[in-house]
């Protein structure tokens, strides 16, 4: 079996992020909001669970291009430099450049942020 560089590996994993990533901020139409059954619009409280799921989870769906025509912004923080030149800094760069390319209408700003921030910023930002 042949091994997978580290570089390979963060390229790959970067570009399924952004490809995430703008899947999701795309400005396709949002699914219908459902509510547990059980419950009317006045409810405070959900009905009990009324089966016990017996399959096991499913493997989510691979990630999907975005829609042709795709335009926004997208803010990523990350605590690498493309500015610098380690590996992973180098990969990113790469990623960015790519992605860019592929989608000259969408504005990605990359922030550097100290990585021992970057937790707490998450957990804020969510």
């Amino acid at each position: 079996m042949e091994r997978l560089s580290r570089h390979a590996f963060l390229v790959g994993l970067g570009a399924i992020a952004v490809t995430a990533l703008t899947t999701a901020c795309s400005a396709g139409n949002p699914p219908p909001a459902t509510k547990p059954a059980g419950t009317s619009a006045g409810s405070t409280t959900a009905a009990a669970p009324t089966a016990k799921a017996t399959t096991a989870a499913k493997p989510a769906a691979p990630a999907q291009a975005a829609p042709a025509g795709t335009s926004g912004a997208v803010t990523v923080w990350t605590f690498l430099d493309i500015n610098k030149t380690s590996p992973r800094e180098k990969a990113l760069k790469e990623i960015y450049t790519s992605y860019q390319k592929a989608h000259p209408n969408v504005k990605v700003t990359l922030q550097t942020q100290p990585f021992r921030e970057l937790g707490p910023k998450f957990i804020a930002a969510a």
